[in-house]
């Protein structure tokens, strides 16, 4: 029950499948023979993911309360990186 005193319904199903698509561009530039410069941007998609249950005092792992919900998520971001060798 949640916190009105309704009963709670839950559905789970195995119905469902989850992507990711993880990708890198970028370029690297040589300035000497011994320290090069890399730059680009990088990132992952991911959607139908499982997200964290929500928190509360009424939460539980074990009741059927609280269903895991899918969701879409994206991380990305530029990377710069210097590399010497000697």
């Amino acid at each position: 029950m949640d916190s009105s005193g309704s009963p709670v319904q839950a559905d789970a199903r195995d119905s469902v499948s989850s992507q990711l698509l993880d990708f890198q561009l970028g370029s690297s530039l040589s300035f000497s023979r011994w320290f090069s410069l890399y730059a680009g941007y990088q990132g992952l998609v991911a959607s139908d993911i499982a997200l964290a249950l929500e928190q509360s005092r009424n939460a539980s792992l074990f009741a059927n309360n609280n269903p895991v919900f899918l969701s879409d998520s994206q991380w990305h971001g530029f990377k710069i990186t210097g590399m010497a060798t000697w």
